[in-house]
């Protein structure tokens, strides 16, 4: 017979949700064993498709040295139905991610990009709601993270 956590993959997606309700500023869930999550089809599913769905970064190592990242720079170049997004790094081998922020009438939401990724053709407006401000940041490997550069839309 198979336990718990395999009969009912919603079972840590609700002890996730619970836990970010008790500890709403903590940085992060620790599982004590992954194997319920990866020996299971259903689970991983449900995680990855649920409390896991978005990216995020790895807690910064502030005990290692590393030099302070530079701000990036950002080019917007608005078209007729979208905003075309340039960014760039002076220290392009240090860059490990880029993080995108964008604000659509007043909600920022934010999107964690490979360091391959250096330009975004973003609407001008999502959901009724119209493009105002798009921000960029660098991120190293240790997650140490740049000033962001933003820039609003007119």
């Amino acid at each position: 017979m198979g336990s718990v956590r395999q009969k009912h993959p919603t079972e840590i997606v609700n002890q996730i949700a619970a836990m970010r309700n008790i500890v709403p500023n903590s940085k992060g869930i620790v599982h004590w064993s992954l194997a319920g999550l990866i020996k299971n089809p259903a689970m991983t599913k449900a995680v990855f498709e649920g409390p896991y769905q978005n990216k995020v970064l790895i807690p910064r190592t502030p005990w290692l040295n590393a030099n302070p990242m530079l701000k990036p720079s950002l080019l917007l170049t608005p078209e007729k139905e979208f905003v075309f997004a340039k960014w760039q790094h002076k220290q392009v081998d240090q860059v490990f991610h880029w993080v995108l922020y964008t604000n659509y009438g007043g909600e920022w939401s934010y999107e964690i990009l490979d360091p391959s990724v250096t330009a975004k053709e973003l609407m001008k407006s999502k959901n009724g709601k119209k493009l105002q401000y798009v921000a960029v940041k660098a991120v190293d490997r240790l997650s140490n993270e740049s000033p962001y550069i933003a820039e609003e839309i007119k």
